[in-house]
This record gives structure tokens, sequence and C-alpha cells, in this order.
């Protein structure tokens, strides 16, 4: 994981998490559901992180 290619994300705690940009973040959640849906059609989202 290459920090310098993720956006930085601080908690209240003053801890720090590296996740992907708003973009790429977008494009991984429509992948991911639409294949959530395609292989388990009668199972719910209930959120995504």
């Amino acid at each position: 994981m290459d920090e310098q290619s993720r956006a930085a994300k601080r908690n209240k705690f003053g801890g720090t998490k590296y996740v992907y940009r708003p973009d790429e973040m977008k494009a991984l959640r429509s992948f991911f559901y639409t294949e959530w849906q395609h292989r388990f059609p009668d199972a719910p989202i209930l959120y995504w992180t």
C-alpha cells in the first residue's frame, strides 16, 4: 500500500489511516455492489465503508 497514492483519514484520537481516493472508491463500490447483487440476489448490502 503506497501512502503517496492514498488519501489520509484521521480519527478523533489522532490516528491516521490511508484510504482510496474518492474516484477510486466510487469505482470499487460500483463493482462490488454489482457483483454482490449478481452472486447474492436476495442478500442486502447494509453499509459500505
